[in-house]
């Protein structure tokens, strides 16, 4: 879904009857959600979004107070769902009027999180009030789903491998790489390409084009400064390749590198590793991915080289090299004349056209060794012979010319034993039938 424009969100604050307590004045609220150039959510939306979006025109709702006490309230409105939605009715709000409706209570409500395009918080839990949270949770209000790596780690009680382990991305909160910001504390990073190509946030994207043989190099610009000259997204078939440097809402990245990412059809950003063995999931000068050299010249296929980085303050960028070879079948021989085999003939004085030998090519009977009865036949034709070697006979007639191929061969060594190793004759006695 593409997301444009003043997209605007009703901040509802809701105290509990018994719970007196207002967690914080109206300027944080206006500062975290609503204000611009405060560093909080309406700031990271404009630079994730590369100005697509804004919350400027969102609205903040005094204190309201339950009818009932902490505890029967949560019990009459069992659920997350249910909780904004008793929220709305405090306030009397219609929440699909809005882009998201954030219902924060003054007291725990023992859950925090997104539920459609709602999000639950309480105000006297510091960390429901970071950055890093609340960017995550209303990433889920846009239609982006939790990210991963291909790794087999987890989070805790995580259902899935890898579920939470992109850590160069806000969807993957609270594992991520972040800073402490003054007021906001634990803050960013930003929003992975894939996610913002689904939301329609993406501009200057490089298409490789995979039907001409190619070489280009191009500059692959930082977050830090979308707007220079150059392309701040490649893209390839569902790859999506990104450079990031330790600015703004990545000031968290240890160093600058480049991301490859894939997207699920469920909308989960999957970052692509470098290193299996480590998960190491950042790309540096001198990597190369894509297709191993030797396969790329014979096959053809996507390189996409690193070649170096401009780090000048303003004009961020990564020089990408780009080759493209069409894609080349493997080489397919055209059929032959089948191979005529010669006679298999063990060692020994055997005569080439003797029995057991003449009945590989079908020419002469042998005795069945496994009936006994040399009146069963064995006759493997030559056609036979090269059919059941390519395998294009079905497995019954295949077992069944195995089968004589292999009582063929076992005659002719029995063959070749009974004249080869057979004790000669004792030689003749003229003399003694004369005298007999």
């Amino acid at each position: 879904m593409v997301w444009r424009g003043n997209l605007k969100i009703a901040v509802l604050r809701v105290k509990f009857a018994d719970v007196a307590q207002e967690q914080r004045d109206d300027g944080f609220y206006y500062d975290l959600f609503i204000n611009r150039f405060t560093g909080g959510l309406n700031d990271y939306y404009i630079n994730a979004s590369g100005g697509n979006v804004n919350f400027d025109d969102s609205i903040l709702l005094p204190w309201k107070s339950t009818v009932e006490n902490r505890q029967d309230f949560l019990t009459k409105y069992a659920g997350r769902n249910n909780i904004i939605n008793a929220a709305c009715a405090i306030h009397g709000i219609d929440r699909s009027q809005f882009f998201a409706v954030v219902a924060i209570f003054n007291a725990s409500t023992g859950d925090a999180s997104s539920a459609g395009n709602g999000v639950l918080l309480s105000a006297d839990a510091p960390i429901e009030l970071e950055m890093r949270f609340l960017a995550h949770e209303i990433g889920h209000c846009f239609g982006f789903m939790d990210s991963y790596d291909e790794s087999d780690r987890r989070q805790g009680s995580d259902p899935a491998e890898g579920w939470y382990w992109d850590q160069y991305d806000i969807m993957s909160a609270r594992n991520t790489f972040s800073y402490s910001h003054p007021r906001w504390g634990m803050t960013g990073p930003n929003l992975a390409m894939p996610y913002k190509e689904f939301a329609g946030w993406t501009s200057k994207v490089y298409t490789t084009r995979t039907n001409v043989d190619h070489t280009d190099e191009i500059r692959l610009l930082s977050y830090a400064n979308p707007l220079s000259n150059g392309y701040t997204c490649i893209r390839y078939d569902n790859w999506y390749v990104e450079f990031r440097t330790p600015d703004f809402f990545d000031t968290g990245l240890a160093r600058p590198c480049i991301l490859i990412h894939s997207m699920t059809p469920e909308v989960n950003a999957v970052v692509h590793n470098r290193n299996p063995v480590n998960w190491v999931n950042e790309w540096q000068v001198g990597d190369v991915f894509g297709a191993p050299p030797l396969v790329f010249s014979l096959f053809g296929g996507v390189r996409i080289e690193i070649l170096g980085y401009n780090l000048q303050t303003g004009d961020k960028y990564a020089r990408i090299r780009i080759s493209v070879r069409r894609r080349r079948p493997p080489p397919v021989f055209p059929p032959t004349q089948p191979p005529v085999f010669p006679p298999i003939i063990p060692p020994g004085p055997l005569n080439p056209q003797s029995a057991p030998v003449a009945a590989i090519s079908g020419q002469a009977p042998v005795q069945d060794l496994e009936t006994n009865d040399p009146k069963a036949p064995i006759f493997v034709s030559n056609e036979e012979f090269i059919s059941a070697s390519k395998h294009t006979v079905d497995e019954d007639k295949q077992e069944e010319v195995a089968g004589r191929i292999r009582r063929t061969l076992e005659g002719i060594a029995l063959h070749a034993k009974d004249e080869v190793l057979a004790p000669p004759a004792p030689p003749r006695n003229e003399d003694a039938e004369d005298t007999q």
